[in-house]
């Protein structure tokens, strides 16, 4: 029975697991061997490991349906051939190798790296390239090539890491330099010779960078400064290329306007100029002022108060005549900045008087923190108003402060000059009762910003003169320009001018009298109150604005200067383009009739008297005429007891100083109306032939 269970045991377990059994039975018993834990694989690299011993289960194939050796480091076990594993690995290098151009450049702005990167490639190539290489040989030149690949983008990212500012400068430089064609195209014209010099120069230095790259193959790497340095030229250029073509142009074909600062000027002196003042310059002598820094200031009537007066709230922008009195003091100076844009040299130009005759007056200027320049102040040199200016073809050209800043726009009219520089190299010395300009060379301007300071030379018992409102030209051929800005003498037409129309509240003039002041006139029914008129009153006669009578008052009145009758007038420089006979018009206020008085020192005895006549009320403006004796009296006699024959006063071509003032009329002192703008016109060489 035990046997015969035992048969059907092993019909039940097979043919198969019978000898198994039989096989384990006849042996020793074994303890069998815990499976290893895996071990993650490496990340792949192309560096195969030598070919193992093959045959059994040291190192054979693992998939028995091959038939052949295990090769656990083959990248494809099906390749067991040695034909086959070495194509494998020469495709393999055949790839890495065909990264060349992509790799490559991705380091064309780090030449070391590029250099080194290449040279690998070109080794992977040569072994590549050998029918007789072994596949060791194959493999070992993808290991080494993908380090070097590695290798490659480790260095960059360290040194973009360590190099951050540096590789921002380059990067931002090399986007700026694609501008070169299209700026340098547009500079042709000979205004743009110092831009075009500048960017050359500055696209010469991008290049000698960008050739380099950020990491040479020899030598050390850029200075960030440097490169910050060359981005910042060639991206400023980039941004303001026309404005600085604007300030050439501006510079070579009129002037450069810096209207005076007071926050420029360094001084102890903390008093301001007197609080009655308007004109803020006269003819006459002021006595020790203890002020250094004055502008002109309209006033109008106290609300309420027809006859008492007070400053306008907001002056604005309704004049920029201003001057500087004293630079008196240790470490006094005026200094101000201005953008050139064109030739390094240049012309520089400001008004300047004595504050009194007995002045001894000596200044000197630096350029850019260089030593100082004393400017030489000569009686033998010719005053603006005495020599003779050029023809104004009066065309007009916008100019601007700067900057930049360059930044105020003003209109001027084209002109030349037949001054010599030589001449413009000493000044005539100043004067009280006289307005003059002075004309100074500038050398070695440098591109860009520049910086003036004035002072007065330091172990010296000297002053310096008043000085006004600066201009700065690359050319010494607008010198009628400037003269027509700072006296506000604006010309009628471009070609061939006939008459020019002297602004009062804009050009620099000198009153007499502390008094006389500018007004702004309203009309009673408030029609011109948008565009109001600006006149200047007490002129002649007799009599303080405000009743100011002492002569030093409380909350910083001043009553001086101090001049009555004839001897209070205005001085005003009109720049003519022709001599000739010139009528005169303008805008005026009066209730009664009033007379004028224009006399210029051009020509001896030469003066215009006439009568406005008088509009009985305070509140209607006129405008006379001598052309035609619009609104002029002719029935009567002027002071003399002569009648008003006269209706031209004779001009030279070029400044002249005229004084306008108020003679007696009727045994009396009422003195001229006031007046707003004045125009000058030629009389027609016809009607002048006619009257020989």
């Amino acid at each position: 029975m035990k046997r015969k269970n035992i048969l059907k045991f092993l019909s039940l377990l097979g043919m198969g697991s019978f000898v198994m059994l039989a096989a384990a039975s006849c042996t020793t018993p074994v303890n069998p061997t815990p499976n290893p834990k895996p071990t993650p694989n490496p990340e792949p690299k192309p560096h195969p490991m030598p070919n193992p011993p093959s045959g059994g289960m040291n190192g054979g194939d693992t998939n028995p349906g091959n038939g052949g050796g295990m090769m656990g480091d083959n990248p494809n076990p099906g390749n067991t051939t040695p034909e086959q594993q070495l194509a494998t690995a020469r495709k393999t290098l055949t790839d890495l190798i065909g990264t060349e151009n992509t790799n490559v450049a991705l380091y064309a702005d780090y030449a070391k790296i590029q250099s080194t990167l290449s040279t690998a490639y070109m080794t992977a190539k040569t072994a590549s390239e050998n029918t007789n290489a072994t596949l060791e040989n194959l493999r070992s030149a993808s290991t080494t090539l993908q380090t070097a690949i590695d290798k490659a983008v480790s260095d960059k990212n360290d040194f973009n890491n360590q190099n951050a500012d540096l590789v921002s400068a380059y990067t931002s430089l090399k986007d700026a330099v694609k501008s070169e064609t299209t700026n340098l195209e547009g500079l042709s014209d000979a205004n743009y010779t110092a831009i075009k010099d500048n960017l050359t120069t500055y696209y010469g230095k991008a290049k000698n960078i960008l050739t380099a790259t950020l990491y040479p193959e020899s030598g050390e790497i850029p200075k960030v400064d440097a490169v910050k340095v060359v981005n910042n030229f060639i991206t400023n250029a980039n941004s303001n290329i026309e404005q600085w073509k604007n300030n050439a142009n501006m510079l070579s074909d009129s002037f450069l306007k810096k209207t005076l600062d007071k926050e420029q000027l360094t001084s102890n002196a903390e008093l301001q100029q007197p609080a009655n003042y308007s004109f803020v310059a006269y003819n006459q002598d002021i006595t020790n002022p203890t002020y250094n820094f004055a502008k002109r200031v309209v006033w109008k009537p106290q609300e309420g108060r027809s006859s008492t007066y007070v400053p306008l709230e907001n002056q604005g922008d309704l004049t920029d005549v201003s001057w500087i009195y004293s630079l008196a003091g240790n470490e006094t100076k005026y200094s101000f900045t201005f953008a050139n844009y064109g030739t390094t040299t240049g012309y520089l130009y400001f008004p300047y008087k004595s504050v009194k005759s007995s002045d001894n007056v000596a200044l000197q200027y630096k350029l850019n923190g260089a030593s100082p320049v004393s400017i030489d102040f000569n009686n033998s040199a010719i005053s603006p108003s005495q020599e003779s200016a050029s023809d104004a073809d009066g065309s007009e050209v916008a100019t601007t402060a700067d900057d930049s800043s360059a930044k105020s726009q003003v209109k001027a009219e084209k002109a030349s000059s037949t001054s010599d520089v030589s001449r413009s190299a000493v000044n005539s010395a100043p004067s009280v009762d006289e307005i003059k300009v002075a004309k100074i060379i500038l050398s070695e301007l440098k591109f860009g910003q520049n910086t003036i300071e004035f002072s007065v030379p330091t172990g010296q018992d000297k002053v310096a003169p008043m000085i006004g409102n600066m201009y700065i030209s690359s050319t010494d051929k607008n010198d009628n320009l400037v003269y027509n800005d700072i006296f506000s003498n604006i010309l009628d037409k471009q070609d061939e001018p006939t008459s020019v129309t002297v602004n009062l509240l804009k050009g620099y003039s000198l009153a007499a009298d502390h008094s006389t002041y500018f007004y702004q006139f309203s009309s009673s029914n408030g029609m011109n109150e948008s565009n109001p008129t600006y006149l200047v009153g007490f002129i002649g006669g007799r009599g303080n604005r405000n009743n100011l009578n002492s002569s030093v008052t409380a909350d910083n009145k001043v009553a001086s200067p101090s001049f009555q009758t004839s001897d209070r007038t205005l001085t005003i420089y009109v720049n003519v383009p022709k001599d000739g006979q010139y009528y005169i018009k303008g805008s005026y206020l009066t209730s009664d009739n009033r007379n004028l008085k224009f006399t210029t020192t051009a020509t001896a005895n030469n003066s215009i008297t006439f009568t406005v006549k008088g509009k009985n009320n305070w509140s209607t403006l006129g405008t006379f005429n001598t052309a035609n004796n619009n609104d002029i009296e002719t029935s009567g006699s002027s002071s003399s007891g002569q009648a008003n024959e006269s209706k031209t006063i004779k001009l030279n071509k070029g400044l002249n100083k005229v004084v306008i003032g108020s003679v007696m009329i009727n045994n009396r002192y009422p003195g001229a109306p006031y007046i707003g703008n004045l125009k000058f016109t030629l009389m027609s060489p016809t009607i002048m032939e006619a009257k020989k």
